[in-house]
């Protein structure tokens, strides 16, 4: 499919899966190159960008795109301006999973979160 078929297939599921109500949306890094994406996700949700120091990423033969820590840091670089800037909330998610998933639950339940 290479990755121009990939992103049109994963823009599609997007736009499925965005209209959904009450639903935890993962995406893949790449999402956010697709403004249309961020869009329809957005419309109906609230986007969070999960902020981890690209030294803790691991790379995986499976991911093209990230499969050796040059090719990571290169994306990391590209990309980190957009998750910042389309983000509705960055959550700092350096720590361990618990830490993490805390800290997006404390977001959720402030009442000024989102505004």
């Amino acid at each position: 499919v290479g990755e121009a078929g990939f992103r049109k297939i994963e823009s599609a599921v997007i736009e499925k899966v965005a209209a959904e109500q009450s639903a935890v949306i993962a995406t893949g890094g790449g999402a956010v190159l697709n403004h249309r994406n961020m869009a329809m996700l957005k419309e109906n949700g609230t986007v969070l960008f999960l902020d981890r120091p690209v030294e803790q990423l691991v790379t995986t033969d499976d991911r093209p795109l990230s499969s050796n820590k040059e090719l990571l840091y290169r994306r990391f670089e590209e990309r980190y301006a957009l998750y910042c800037a389309e983000a509705d909330l960055r959550i700092d998610a350096s720590h361990d999973l618990p830490t993490n998933i805390n800290e997006v639950l404390n977001r959720e339940n402030s009442c000024n979160q989102w505004a």
